[in-house]
């Protein structure tokens, strides 16, 4: 048999970029160069950590397919819910990894999450990569062990940055055993964010009080350097309940729009915040029954001046009794928000005093 002519050897396609990574007619010429690592001592292909902030998520993923299509055994938390077993299990994949690339971004070292990975990789003697996928990361933010570390530009994730990874994965040196004594695991970044999503998707009615409890707690988590996203997420669902207040959903919509626009609080920036597109506005009160029977109730002034969340002035109550059920139907109105209970007794009192008045006029 003839053998190939030269030129059809040279007008073979290159890499082509496809979903999921990179399709090749050469990949066993690539893999075969990443073995070859292993026997000058570099990085021996098999499992890698992937580190990531919530806000990089799809970055991420894009990262770890280009992982995988480089033969390796690439691993990242997909997992929401938080809680000691999951952070045990985040534990164990940096224990048992053979690498730890962390997709290095603004957010990424806003989280917790990510640094309390890394300086536990860092105890353990991993093998670090750091992989940016964004370039405005001041190394001033970094911790010191991060910031000496040689990075790989992945924030256009192309064939270039796809050799510039497998390079960075090839000079790593192999990762050592672990430790006969174990450095301290680090606490759970963000257990507490996990009861506050069991009480949010409870069934329990959530009081007036515990709504405003609620919403001080996010705002605290926020200012200890929870992730925006994290808390993003429980706004969300906190806003989707049936029962909370109208008062209290619109400081949600104010709280979840400042997560999208501006840094933990206690956190410089240069850049001044703007609004997020994409935050939707607060939601309009559905009409009720009542509503639809009485319009002209509907609109009633406003109360007097309320003193604290949740109290209703008692000028309301001589409302209800003097003008009986017209009273009481005002009353109910424009309480309602302000205290649930306190707004139906308004409006009982209206419709007993209907049948009062007559009774003790007549008497008269």
């Amino acid at each position: 048999m003839m053998p190939e002519p030269r030129a059809s050897r040279l007008s073979a396609p290159r890499c082509t970029r496809v979903r999921g990574g990179y399709t090749r007619p050469g990949a066993r010429r690539l893999r075969g160069r990443i073995h070859s690592g292993i026997a000058r001592g570099g990085f021996v292909m098999g499992k890698v950590f992937v580190s990531y902030s919530r806000t990089d998520a799809a970055r991420a993923g894009e990262l770890r397919r280009d992982l995988v299509s480089l033969g390796h055994d690439a691993w990242l938390d997909e997992d929401l819910s938080g809680g000691q077993r999951w952070w045990d299990q985040i534990l164990k994949s940096i224990r048992e990894c053979d690498a730890f690339v962390l997709a290095l971004s603004g957010a990424a070292m806003e989280s917790r999450a990510c640094l309390s990975e890394f300086g536990y990789a860092t105890a353990l003697g991993k093998p670090v990569l750091p992989v940016m996928v964004e370039r405005t990361v001041s190394d001033s933010l970094m911790p010191p062990e991060l910031s000496q570390l040689q990075r790989v530009d992945y924030t256009q994730a192309d064939k270039v940055a796809f050799a510039a990874l497998n390079r960075g994965l090839t000079s790593l040196p192999p990762a050592p055993p672990l430790p006969a004594e174990l450095p301290p695991a680090p606490e759970v970044p963000a257990s507490y964010l996990f009861d506050l999503r069991t009480e949010i998707e409870s069934t329990a009615e959530l009081t007036p009080e515990r709504q405003d409890g609620l919403l001080t707690q996010l705002r605290a988590r926020l200012e200890q350097g929870h992730e925006p996203a994290d808390l993003r997420a429980l706004v969300e669902r906190f806003r989707r309940r049936t029962d909370v207040l109208a008062r209290v959903d619109r400081e949600l919509a104010a709280f979840e729009q400042g997560l999208g626009a501006s840094p933990p609080a206690g956190r410089a920036s240069s850049v001044p915040a703007a609004p997020s597109e994409s935050t939707p506005p607060p939601r309009a009160a559905a009409p009720s029954p009542e509503t639809a029977a009485f319009p002209q109730y509907a609109a009633a002034p406003p109360p007097p001046a309320v003193g604290a969340s949740g109290a209703v002035s008692g000028w309301w109550w001589a409302v209800a009794v003097v003008f009986a059920f017209v009273g009481g139907v005002v009353a109910y109105f424009a309480n309602r928000e302000v205290n649930p209970t306190t707004a139906r007794n308004l409006l009982i009192v209206g419709i007993v005093m209907t049948f009062v008045w007559p009774v003790l006029l007549s008497g008269a």
